[in-house]
């Protein structure tokens, strides 16, 4: 069974007072930074490969890195998001990089896209997945407004991922008594909505059960390896670790092909 995901109210507080954070993170060049951009590589490496320029969703767009990207190969991007304060940074790096004038930014819940069926012949959702209160619903939203023949990027948090199997603190065998713990706090709450990690099996079917057809899948990111949740490895060995062992994903070298620490998935609407 899916777990149900966080509440929209907490997690759109949360991205509006760590806008400026999520903004650096593609500039950042640790561990998360490196995952974060090969995200972003996969996605736009994909995208070129199977669809022609034309109308892109970028669903939870954040502060507009890869809207700007899509922008670049020549789609008209709309980009969607909850928090206020992303949808501001977002307009103004579209400012910096010239294409403010081409970028539609709207605050939109991706549960009730306010777009027409088969508007768009791209939907992208990167890192939204694991934020969402109700993923089937926002998956059935994007396919509906995708034009048939259609094409979506979409990523979740990997439950099976190397980093917090080996970390107690985190490994999904204790998140029943993470939860009990937690409630106990009387009054103290989290310092972030927790986000909603899905095995490779389950985002599939949740991919699927929205009538798409899934073509392309890989699993990436390795890192930042921690106990008790503080980092064990400087950066720079942590980098040599992260591409070690993404070499061994990409090769299919069980386990590493399916512990990243994200799953990307490239579907098509029939």
């Amino acid at each position: 069974m899916v777990a149900e995901g966080p509440d929209r109210t907490a997690v759109t507080g949360f991205f509006d007072a760590d806008a400026p954070n999520w903004d650096s993170v593609y500039m950042r060049a640790d561990v998360i930074g490196a995952i974060y951009q090969r995200r972003r590589e996969i996605c736009l490496r994909w995208l070129a490969d199977v669809a022609r320029p034309g109308r892109a969703l970028d669903v939870g767009c954040g502060t507009g890195q890869t809207a700007i990207r899509l922008d670049r190969l020549g789609h008209h991007v709309t980009g969607t998001d909850t928090a206020p304060a992303m949808l501001a940074l977002a307009a103004a790096n579209a400012t910096a990089a010239g294409a403010v004038q081409r970028i539609e930014l709207r605050q939109a819940d991706v549960h009730a896209l306010p777009f027409p069926d088969g508007a768009f012949d791209v939907v992208v959702a990167l890192g939204l997945i694991m934020w969402l209160e109700d993923p089937k619903t926002a998956l059935a939203e994007m396919a509906r407004v995708l034009a048939p023949g259609g094409w979506l990027v979409v990523t979740c948090d990997n439950r099976h991922r190397l980093n917090v199997l080996l970390d107690p603190r985190y490994s999904p065998a204790l998140q029943g008594l993470r939860g009990m713990l937690r409630r106990q706090r009387s009054g103290i709450p989290p310092a972030a909505p927790e986000a909603v990690r899905h095995s490779g099996v389950e985002f599939e079917a949740l991919v699927r059960s929205a009538g798409l057809t899934i073509q392309r899948r890989s699993s990436f990111g390795f890192g930042p390896f921690t106990f008790g949740g503080r980092e064990l490895l400087p950066q720079r060995a942590g980098l040599w670790i992260n591409g070690l062992l993404q070499g061994l994903a990409d090769a299919g070298v069980p386990p590493f092909a399916g512990t990243g620490s994200q799953y990307i998935l490239l579907a098509r609407r029939g």
